[in-house]
């Protein structure tokens, strides 16, 4: 547009008549502006999804009157407009439990688009569950005698999990190990008399032996595998694991079963077994017959109690084309994911872990199944989302996930770890996506960030997981959030020991969070642990900073850089209540500086290379200095975050 302003020799005149123009000028240009801006961002576009009164077939969703059933159905139609998305779409999820039937996809066709995200929303606020899992009714007093209960699931019901109004059920365990044993490698074990574990009968006349299930505690790691056969003949009991996952808890190093952490190979206890239902809150499915047997804990009324068992190994996959084309641009608010299982223990190949509850096998090095997993997928959002009662992973992020972000979510009740950012499989493999010298910056596990989260009870059943974990991370943050009641290591950053001098991994930043009761029940961890090279140097260093970290029940180090660990700065770390504040042990780690730290303890070990520990200030009586003080306040989750802790600390 051409403004055209007469000239005039008067110069008032003249200003009055152009400061007219430039008026008028400028509410045209404004008027044009936010016309524009009202046809970028378009008419909001909202659905509504309702598992109790909606309807997929005759609704059109627009509205909560006219609800769609399900998810799936939303996403169906956002689908066909994704491609020209004017403004951010919403779907709104009312309260109550989406029943999965099968897991949840999200692919390219499913990507915000022009800038725009796909925003699946708890509406107002109601609690949205997505579930895998499965109602189980109809029990019956079983056995009057033990105060046993019954209900039929159906043949062919798989899972290893159940929950009884929120609240995990235990697997009929035994409180000790089986005795008389004698380890035999090449099979299992031999007694020369009746085996014996919490039950009067000997373990060769239990019924359905191959569910019997064998944990072992091996200083980091907590393997398990399932019995085959128990024979007697004669005087000799023998005991027959389940291959090939006998072989491989046996051959997995140092923490193998008959291996220098466990060099008799002994369980540490047995589990699943109606033989060991003897407990309140125990329970046992017959998968021979279809029957769930438990015992119910003081106060539980079966006849009114929510009982649910997980029958999905996975909740929602967003996975991308590949690492070039990623689905990219959703976010879930509000949102609960909950009643996943995990099956892989129930069959012949066990859990073998190494650490970190990674899988080590005749696969090479993986990790475990997530209830959300992501792959090829960038700029996916998790706010205020919770994930409880799963039996894998939470949520797992594999190749080409970058630009991710978890804010606010709670993670509880979950069997292996809260969040684990990368595979591990092909690590060591030039050419594979996980190399860990990959030089394809699309497939770097890059810029995915955990801030203002809550992790509690993470690892309830493999103990040897972590809250938080990545591979090779590029650009990670790991900030203000709040980790407690771990079996192992809080924090567990980096993979690959001394093989390589250095990997992709770089800037892993962990600051403010309140890190505490972690290494209870495995060693050899820290609440802040990292292992192996990253492509680090004098001026691009990780930063563990400002940390307040509590009762970590390990003679190792609450801060433990371990094999590898390269180019990182510890300081200005509170740590109370721990046999060894920082753990430095071997010359492979280098270039490590941990300075400034407040501590109740000034044992530590330091024999890495160009690696220091100054500035250790020993505080004793709870005499914290004001600075610590300040660290110690400033930890955890921040003001607005708050209120996303359960009230019970649960």
């Amino acid at each position: 547009m051409i403004l055209r302003i007469n000239r005039s020799t008067d110069k008032s005149s003249n200003y009055k008549t152009t400061f007219s123009h430039l008026r008028k000028l400028c509410f045209i240009v404004l008027l044009v502006v936010l016309t524009g801006l009202v046809a970028m961002a378009g008419k909001p576009i909202n659905y509504y999804v309702d598992p109790v009164k909606g309807n997929d077939i005759t609704y059109d969703g627009t509205s909560a009157a006219k609800a769609f059933r399900t998810i799936e159905k939303a996403r169906d139609v956002v689908r066909t407009m994704h491609a020209n998305m004017k403004g951010d779409i919403h779907v709104y999820l009312r309260g109550g439990t989406y029943w999965l039937k099968s897991t949840l996809l999200f692919d390219t066709t499913d990507s915000g688009t022009g800038g725009f995200n796909i925003i699946y929303a708890a509406y107002k606020n109601e609690k949205p569950v997505i579930s895998g899992g499965k109602e189980i009714t109809g029990w019956n007093l079983y056995d009057t005698t033990k105060n046993i209960y019954r209900a039929y699931t159906g043949k062919g019901l798989e899972t290893r999990q159940l929950f009884v109004n929120g609240v995990r059920a235990t697997r009929a365990r035994s409180t000790v190990a089986p005795s008389p044993l004698t380890f035999v490698k090449a099979f299992g074990y031999t007694a020369k008399a009746d085996v014996f574990a919490n039950s009067s009968i000997p373990m060769q006349q239990w019924k359905n032996q191959s569910d019997i299930e064998f944990v072992f505690k091996n200083e980091w790691t907590a393997p398990r595998i399932g019995v085959g056969t128990i024979t007697r003949n004669d005087s000799i009991t023998t005991i027959s694991m389940k291959q090939p996952g006998w072989g491989f808890v046996t051959n997995k190093g140092g923490t193998s079963v008959g291996g220098n952490h466990n060099a008799k190979g002994l369980p540490w206890f047995i589990e699943n077994a109606y033989e060991l239902l003897d407990e309140e809150g125990e329970w046992y499915l017959d998968r021979t017959t279809g029957f769930i047997y438990y015992k119910p804990r003081t106060g539980e009324n079966l006849a009114a109690a929510s009982v649910v068992v997980p029958v999905l190994e996975e909740l929602v996959r967003i996975q991308g084309a590949d690492a070039g084309n990623k689905v990219s641009n959703i976010q879930f608010r509000g949102l609960t994911f909950s009643h996943a299982t995990y099956l892989r223990v129930n069959g012949n190949r066990g859990l073998p872990d190494a650490q970190n509850n990674v899988i080590r096998d005749d696969q090479g090095e993986s990790i475990i199944n997530a209830a959300v997993n992501l792959t090829y997928a960038r700029a996916i959002k998790f706010e205020r989302v919770v994930f409880e009662h799963l039996g894998g992973n939470a949520l797992n992020m594999y190749s080409g996930s970058q630009d991710n972000l978890v804010v606010g979510c709670v993670f509880t009740d979950i069997s292996g770890n809260g969040i684990q950012i990368g595979d591990y499989k092909g690590m060591f493999t030039a050419g594979t996506e996980n190399y860990i010298l990959n030089a394809d910056s699309l497939v770097w596990l890059r810029n995915n960030d955990v801030y203002n989260s809550y992790f509690n009870k993470i690892g309830v059943e493999y103990f040897s997981s972590t809250a938080i974990a990545a591979t090779l991370p590029v650009d990670m943050d790991i900030v203000h959030n709040e980790i407690g009641n771990i079996p192992y290591s809080g924090i567990h950053i980096g993979w690959g020991w001394d093989r390589f001098a250095t990997s992709v991994s770089q800037r892993t930043n962990i600051q403010y969070n309140y890190i505490h009761d972690v290494m209870s029940v495995l060693r050899d961890g820290g609440a802040i642990y990292t292992l192996g090279p990253t492509n680090g140097s004098a001026t691009n260093k990780g930063r563990i900073s400002n940390n307040y970290i509590q009762n970590v029940n390990n003679q190792f180090g609450a801060l433990y850089a371990d094999e590898g660990s390269s180019w990182f700065d510890l300081t200005d770390n509170v740590i109370n209540n721990t046999p060894r504040y920082a753990h430095i042990w071997i010359s492979t780690i280098h270039d490590i500086n941990i300075n400034n730290n407040y501590t109740t303890t000034l044992n530590n070990v330091n024999k890495g290379i160009n690696t220091s520990m100054t500035n250790a200030t020993l505080v004793s009586n709870g005499n914290w200095p004001s600075a610590a003080q300040k660290i110690m306040n400033n930890a955890g989750l921040e003001k607005d975050y708050l209120n996303i802790k359960p009230a019970s600390g649960k």
